[in-house]
């Protein structure tokens, strides 16, 4: 009985696996048409389809621009990146008139958050370190076991965090050289 039903968990997650790659591979056809309609539009002579490229534009980053805003974005060389930090960082970041920069509300606070996510780092660095000490001290199976956990869920915080950091950094690169 038990094998019975290890084999029906077994087809049943190869049928989900199948159907949500099918689907990746479908979304990303579809958005490689998206782009190609985009560039199609901001390349004809006649500029009928405005409301369409904007649409076609939302629809492939999720971002709302004008259609200048579009055009000029995509005439620039370093459009992956802004498009990148203005879709992550959605709030943050925008592109307007050729300009790409900080919400306003947002400049206060830019040196704040970083300085936080560098305090915030040391600390759970420092907790990092004692937990794999007390990991490598304790004899029981379940104790280790949930230091294990505890190990892991900081490392994934930690490499998330300094993830963000760095894509401030390049951000503000990019915001330097406006």
């Amino acid at each position: 009985m038990e094998v019975f039903s290890t084999l029906i968990t077994a087809v049943a997650t190869i049928i989900v696996t199948l159907i949500s790659s099918k689907h990746l591979f479908t979304t990303k056809k579809d958005m490689q048409i998206i782009i190609l309609k985009i560039q199609e539009n901001l390349n004809q002579k006649e500029h009928d389809n405005k409301w369409y490229t904007c649409n076609l534009f939302y629809q492939a980053t999720g971002l709302r621009l004008n259609y200048g805003d579009i055009s000029s974005l995509v005439q620039q060389d370093n459009v992956c990146e802004i498009i990148y930090f203005i879709s992550k960082y959605k709030g943050m970041y925008t592109y307007k008139k050729n300009i790409f920069s900080l919400r306003k509300n947002m400049k206060t606070f830019e040196k704040f958050f970083y300085y936080i996510a560098r305090f915030s780092n040391f600390i759970f660095a420092i907790i990092l370190i004692f937990l794999i000490l007390a990991l490598f001290t304790t004899s029981n199976l379940y104790t280790q076991l949930l230091y294990l956990i505890y190990v892991l869920i900081i490392s994934l915080y930690l490499g998330y965090s300094l993830n963000t950091i760095d894509d401030t950094r390049e951000a503000s690169k990019l915001l330097v050289s406006k």
